[in-house]
């Protein structure tokens, strides 16, 4: 990325890199400096068998904690996405949210944890979703946030994120989905109009 700036310039391409599961700490401020969005998958983020049983043993504790390093680049300053790596594991964005903010697995209220230092907020997964997700494709004008004049793109839930606790969170359910202003799915047993 950093050479095609210089052969092509700045444009506005909105280069992103997906699947950032080892970033070396001299590369985390090369994001922001070249305008580099980090797509990360936090599914993955969690302490299960793949990372403990496989990664930490062949890459040592001193790397393991360059694991998905989420809170890095959002400390320095730089634009984070995320998404599901689906087929590979679920559309469901609820159940990640919950590991990028624990780092621990689902429902895990006391760990174990993995790479705690890289857990960011609830504001910050959201935003990676929503307003970020749209950024990458060009979309941030018509979609990725509820403001006048974009698309109504939206969903309710069954709780309020911010007010539960944040092991709990894979717990809610999606109760109503819109698209562009058309409602795409009603969960059968919510009735409000």
């Amino acid at each position: 990325v950093e050479v095609t700036r210089k052969v092509n310039g700045w444009k506005d391409t909105r280069h992103h890199m997906a699947h950032l599961n080892m970033i070396h700490p001299t590369d985390v401020p090369r994001f922001r400096q070249f305008k580099v969005v980090a797509n990360f998958q936090p599914l993955f983020f969690g302490p299960h068998g793949y990372n403990m049983d496989l990664v930490m043993p062949r890459i040592g504790p001193e790397r393991f904690q360059y694991l998905f390093s989420i809170r890095s680049i959002l400390d320095n300053g730089a634009i984070v996405a995320a998404g599901s790596d689906w087929p590979v594991t679920t559309l469901n964005p609820i159940e990640a949210i919950e590991v990028a903010i624990t780092r621990g697995l689902q429902g895990a209220k006391n760990g174990p944890f993995e790479n705690p230092q890289q857990r960011i907020n609830l504001e910050s997964i959201i935003a990676a979703y929503t307003i970020n997700g749209a950024y990458v494709n060009y979309e941030e004008q018509n979609s990725g946030s509820i403001e006048e004049g974009k698309w109504a793109d939206f969903i309710v839930l069954d709780k309020n994120l911010f007010e539960i606790p944040a092991y709990m969170i894979h717990k809610t359910k999606v109760l109503l989905t819109v698209m562009e202003g058309q409602e795409v799915y009603r969960a059968e047993d919510w009735n409000y109009k």
